[in-house]
């Protein structure tokens, strides 16, 4: 009995880009987001680093796409 070749750089990619494709629809993080807002709200971390800097209200935030704005959020909003 001969086993079939098998390419599996081809098996790889083609379930890499299965895993991976939900990500790149908006949708996905559409449903994510709650999640997102959540973990900023009871997270201390935010409000730790906050009490740290100290930040001043003419202070000005640039987040470039930095994850989920663990930071800027609570800055926007404080």
């Amino acid at each position: 009995m001969r086993m079939p070749d098998i390419d599996w750089n081809a098996l790889w990619r083609a379930g890499h880009a299965r895993r991976f494709m939900s990500a790149r629809d908006p949708g996905f993080w559409d449903k994510r987001a709650p999640e997102f807002a959540r973990h900023v709200q009871t997270d201390g971390y935010a409000s730790q680093f906050m009490a740290i800097l100290k930040p001043q209200p003419a202070w000005r935030v640039l987040d470039i796409g930095c994850a989920a704005g663990t930071l800027a959020f609570p800055w926007r909003h404080g």
